[in-house]
């Protein structure tokens, strides 16, 4: 399912590729449908049907400073410790 809003797909996952134009839902936890009537305990996200999808990379790279700054910090703070 294709969810038009940015906060579905804008960071690392996955992008349609096609979307068909057939409206669709999904229910974020525990969906129900009994006799043509249909409940949701939980979100209801809208959307288009979508027949293929991409993959989005993560931009790993542009967090390796702060990655590098964590660790450094950290073993610091480490070294401190045995030091006493």
């Amino acid at each position: 399912m294709y969810n038009n809003s940015a906060s579905t797909y804008s960071e690392c996952g996955w992008a349609p590729v096609a979307v068909t134009g057939k409206a669709c839902g999904v229910c974020s936890f525990l969906g129900l449908c009994a006799a043509g009537i249909c409940a949701c305990l939980g979100t209801i996200y809208t959307g288009y049907e979508a027949s293929s999808f991409t993959i989005i990379d993560c931009p790993l790279d542009d967090y390796t400073w702060a990655i590098t700054l964590a660790s450094g910090t950290f073993g610091l703070i480490m070294i401190r410790r045995r030091i006493k």
